[in-house]
């Protein structure tokens, strides 16, 4: 059994255990909870995309100084455009990422499974919350965008709920008799998302689905990069990020803690999202660089 089937039975036994702990156990006090889950998703989470450089390799033949030097601009211009979208196009900037988010999670699925099957998946993170916990998604998006917007964009999607749950279990079903595992996996997302508090699923689902199939993935694309030469890749963007992290903290004056901590979070992961996705989407869609396309 290879190393992504092994991490998606890990995630399976994960997502269960957060599942059953949700139905028996009280949640623990918001701001624990709050700063408990970003340091996980800065730990497991955001060092995925800390290894964008490698497609950055393969995809422009990038070796010079100079070449890292414009890498580099464009790459913060593109998460300072994103911050700048957010701070006078809030609505804009949630809907888009939303959107972006569905399509980028969408590839972690098995190579091979339905299409349909791939966007639903993407988007059960962040359709199916609202069956049950649409009060608690409004409360969420009103730290990034105003009450009436956020209110509305809960509205929005929550007519797509149920339609999104169903059509989730056909494809389940459709995708278990082809790959048990990979409908397993599309199944527990499903329910995670459902029954789980919002931030504590959508946080598992990041740090234990996405970012670490991701990097395993990207592995495999590298070769015959070993593991030390990735880490050493990732270290300076990843020290980056956690500057950048905590610098932004500047935006954010005067708001409450749960604000503040929504704010970087979600903030951050959107501004890293766009470049990060322009290089991994190249590869994935069009299979451009050496290697296997990570999809």
């Amino acid at each position: 059994m290879n190393t992504l089937r092994i991490q998606g039975i890990v995630f399976i036994i994960i997502a269960n255990i957060a599942i059953l702990a949700s139905l028996f156990f009280i949640p623990l006090n918001s701001d624990n909870l709050l700063i408990i889950l970003a340091v996980f998703i800065l730990v497991l989470g955001v060092p995925h995309g800390a290894l964008d450089t490698v497609f950055a390799v393969k995809l422009y033949n990038i070796k010079t100084l100079w070449s890292w030097l414009v890498f580099t601009i464009i790459y913060l211009l593109l998460v300072i455009f994103v911050i700048m979208i957010w701070r006078y196009l809030p609505l804009i900037f949630l809907s888009g990422f939303l959107i972006i988010s569905i399509v980028h999670f969408s590839g972690d699925p098995k190579e091979g499974t339905h299409w349909m099957a791939r966007i639903l998946y993407g988007g059960a993170p962040i359709v199916l919350p609202v069956i049950l916990y649409a009060t608690e998604m409004e409360r969420l998006f009103a730290f990034l965008i105003d009450a009436k917007a956020a209110n509305d964009l809960v509205s929005i999607i929550g007519f797509l709920g149920i339609p999104w749950g169903l059509s989730l279990l056909f494809f389940i079903i459709r995708t278990f008799f082809t790959d048990a595992l990979t409908g397993i996996e599309i199944a527990v997302t499903g329910l995670l998302a459902v029954l789980v508090t919002p931030l504590t699923a959508f946080t598992l689902f990041f740090c234990c689905m996405h970012s670490p199939r991701h990097i395993l993935r990207t592995i495999e694309y590298a070769q015959p990069s070993s593991w030390k030469n990735l880490a050493a890749i990732a270290v300076a963007p990843l020290f980056g990020v956690v500057v950048l992290l905590f610098a932004s903290a500047y935006f954010f004056d005067g708001a409450s803690l749960d604000a503040k901590i929504i704010q970087i979070i979600f903030v951050g992961l959107a501004a890293l999202t766009l470049p990060h996705m322009i290089l991994v989407e190249q590869v994935r869609f069009f299979g451009k660089g050496n290697g296997q396309p990570p999809i």
